[in-house]
Parts: C-alpha cells; sequence; structure tokens
C-alpha cells in the first residue's frame, strides 16, 4: 500500500520546534498519510520518538544523512 507523505522542512529548528512542527503536521492529515520531517537539531533523535511514543504514533522510517548532518523521521499518524 503507498501513502501520501506530508514533508516538513524543519532544518535549522531547534528543540522543541521540529516536534511541535510534526505535531501540527500530522494534526492536519487525515487517513493513512504519514509525515516526514528533515531536521538539524541532533536533539531530535531523542524527542521526536520519545514524543511519538507518548502519542501513540509509529516511526514507520528513521535515516540520517551523514552527509548533510540531517535527520529524517516518517511517522504514520495512529488510528
Amino acid at each position: 500500500m503507498t501513502h501520501e507523505v506530508l514533508e516538513i522542512d524543519a532544518i535549522g529548528l531547534k528543540c522543541p520546534m521540529p516536534v511541535i512542527k510534526l505535531q501540527n503536521g500530522l494534526r492536519s492529515v487525515e487517513g493513512n498519510k504519514h509525515v516526514k520531517i528533515i531536521c538539524s537539531d541532533p536533539g531530535v533523535c531523542k524527542d521526536i520518538p520519545a514524543w511519538v511514543r507518548v502519542n501513540k504514533h509509529t516511526i514507520v522510517d528513521e535515516q540520517f544523512d551523514s552527509n548533510n548532518n540531517r535527520f529524517e523521521f516518517t511517522v504514520c499518524k495512529k488510528s
């Protein structure tokens, strides 16, 4: 099954702003749409997984681009 993905650019933002942008993105999507957030703040490595777990969403993909020092999380909204 292919999912539509809402992509959020949070590069240059410091925590907690990436988490807030992810929260707002998940609130705006419906159905099986996923939200992908791209960040540069290393703090998201702990903050986003913790927030996702507490709010019962699911991280479906997590990547680190070492060339650009960017963190990417794709999150599925809880049903």
